[in-house]
Formats: C-alpha cells, structure tokens, sequence
C-alpha cells in the first residue's frame, strides 16, 4: 500500500515581492557595470533636477511649531516683526581709533537705504572694544540681500583704517556666506563652505568673548483689543517690568502696538548664557505671565516666541514626534523583510544590526563634536 498521496501538494510559488527582488539581484549581478552605470545615472538626474527646480525658504513662522510660531505669525500678519540685526565689532589698541572707527561705520550705514538704524555703540576694555549693532530694513528672511552695502562699508572701513579689526556677524552675513557657498557649485561646494562661514563664526565668537551674557530678547505677543489705549499701555509696560524680574536679564524692556490696538509686543530681554539657562527662563515666563496677563487686560491673550521660545518648542515637539517615526520606519521595514525573505529572524536580525550601526555613527558624532575632539 503506498503512502503517498495521489493528490500531490503544488509546491508553494514565491510571492510576486519575491520574484521581483530574485529578478533585479540577478540581472544586476549578470551585469554589473551596466547596474552601477545606470545607478550612477539615476542618481545625477535626480541630483540635476532637484538643482534645476530651485528653492523655497520658509519664514520662521512657516518653519517653527508650537506657541512661538503661533506668535511669530500674529507678529508678521499685525506688522510687529522684529527687523534682522546685524553685529560689527570694531577693535584696536587705542580708544580714540576705535571711536573713530565707530563714528565712520556708524555714519555710512546710517547713509545706506537698507539700513533702519543704528544703536550707539559699546564700549569695552576702555573703550579699545566697540560693538554696533545694525537694524536692517525689509522681510528678515531676506537679510542676506539687505546686507550688500552693509558689508561693502565694512570693507572699505576696513581697508582705510590702519590698525583697527572690524569683524561682522548676524543673519544676514550667515546667510550670505552659506549662499555662497551653495553658488559655488554642488561639486565642490564641500571646499568652499567652510572658508565662507568661518569669518562669520571668528566674528561671533569674538562678540560673545568681549560681551559675555549679553541680552537675547523673550516676546511675548498679546492680542486682544484696545490695546493702544493709555491705560493698556501702562499694563503692558508692567507686564514687561515683570518678565525681566523673572529673567534677571540687564537691559531695557520695550513695549509696541500694532495701529489696530488688537496685538502688542513685549521684548523682555534674556540672558544669553547656556541653553538650560534660557529654558528655564522660557518656561518661567510662560507660566508666571500668562496668568498675570489674563488678570491686567481682560480677554487679553499671551503667546510666548523668541529665538529661545522657539528652540524650546521645536526640541519638545521632536521629543514626541522622533519615537513615532522610528517605530513606523521600523515596523515597515520588519514588513518588507518578511514579505522578501520569507523570515522574521532574518528581519529582526538585519533591523537590530541597522539600529547598532546608526547608534555607532551617531555616538561616534557626539564623541568627536560634543566632546570636543574636533
């Protein structure tokens, strides 16, 4: 008696992710320069028409998240947002050419038609140090083409003042120098942008070195309605006396309103030492003058944005969001293994093997750049 079945079981036929994989694994090892020519093709077109389509700039509002982008769009659309600034330092051995220096720099840019104002500048080591601080006029996203004359007076300066050093840093000479370096070409771009940004980066260095804990600004952006009113104004002024009790800060709070009196600005200033410091600061206000802000100006409502804000907002937001990715990138990945090759301890043996060599590179960036090893 014979134990085979007379109906035979069909082998299994592999599935069409499977066929797909053994086709492309096989011809590409049929052929292997033709793979890598065609690979190497693939890749300069795509490379070409992302160069060819251009880009797009964000705003800072369009870029952000949270509160502080919500109060850098009511900023923007009530007209109250602050212009981009631009930094010089100006130094030399003896105080009167560096006051000289200053006078000219102070002069020409006060000349120059992107140039809203100038502060008067700052003194250090007995007045051998100066620092003058220029407000641009025009969208604060577009600083690196309000800078032109900036930077050709800083040159000429430069030039016709023997014995002083003039170094400028801000958002606008950033922006430059790494468009510049994007100008320069894709193909060897990675040999410019260094050269290009490094006089900005010695220039704030600097800055910070000579005024260390200077002041950054809070906003905090209030909208309700008649806000302009003298009696709103005088508990504006109150609520930004009261923020820079919270921060500690030197400086001088200011206080403006849009023309329609429903947004105000309060600029608190905030000092600029480390990033825990500035947290601390940015969740302090947020929650000592929303409620005093409520309690002055009834129906009035307080959003809390500046640079420290905003960094504040993006980390929380990428605390939440990360883990979510990398569960889904993870999980679709385990999915297509499996449907590929058949084996789920494959897949989690190729997935954890990907974890640890990320992990390594991503330590390996913390050792060299965060421990100071570069």
């Amino acid at each position: 008696m014979s134990l085979t079945s007379p109906h035979p079981t069909a082998p299994l036929r592999p599935a069409a992710l499977a066929r797909l994989v053994g086709a492309v694994a096989g011809g590409a090892s049929r052929r292997p320069k033709l793979t890598v020519v065609l690979w190497l093709l693939f890749v300069a077109g795509c490379v070409t028409a992302g160069a060819r389509s251009g880009t797009r700039q964000l705003s800072n509002a369009a870029s952000g998240t949270g509160e502080s982008a919500r109060a850098e769009t009511r900023l923007l659309d009530a007209g109250l947002a602050d212009p981009a600034t631009e930094d010089v330092l100006i130094s030399s051995r003896r105080a009167p050419q560096t006051a000289a220096a200053a006078r000219a720099l102070s002069a020409r840019a006060r000349g120059l038609s992107d140039v809203r104002s100038v502060s008067p500048p700052l003194l250090e080591a007995g007045g051998r140090t100066a620092l003058v601080v220029v407000s641009l006029r025009g969208d604060p996203n577009d600083a690196d083409v309000h800078i032109v004359g900036l930077e050709r007076a800083v040159t000429t300066l430069q030039a016709s003042h023997r014995g002083v050093t003039i170094r400028e840093a801000g958002t606008g000479s950033g922006a430059s120098a790494v468009e510049q370096a994007v100008d320069s070409g894709l193909h060897h771009a990675e040999l410019v942008s260094i050269p290009a940004t490094m006089p900005v980066l010695v220039a704030q260095r600097a800055i910070d070195r000579v005024f260390p804990g200077s002041a950054d600004t809070a906003e905090l952006v209030i909208s309700g309605h008649g806000l302009a009113s003298a009696l709103a104004r005088a508990r504006l002024t109150q609520l930004a006396r009261d923020g820079q009790r919270v921060t500690a800060a030197p400086g001088t709070p200011s206080v403006r309103v849009a023309a329609d009196g429903e947004t105000a600005l309060v600029t608190i200033p905030i000092r600029d030492q480390n990033r825990g410091v500035a947290d601390r600061s940015v969740a302090e206000l947020r929650a000592q003058l929303k409620p005093v802000t409520a309690r002055l100006i009834p129906g009035a409502r307080a959003q809390l944005g500046g640079d420290d804000a905003d960094n504040v907002d993006f980390t929380a937001r990428l605390s939440r969001v990360t883990p979510l990715v990398i569960a889904f990138v993870l999980a679709l990945a385990f999915v297509l293994l499996v449907a590929a090759f058949r084996s789920p301890w494959l897949a989690l043996a190729v997935i954890g093997l990907n974890l640890l060599s990320v992990g390594a590179a991503f330590g390996a960036l913390v050792a060299v750049f965060q421990h100071h090893w570069a």
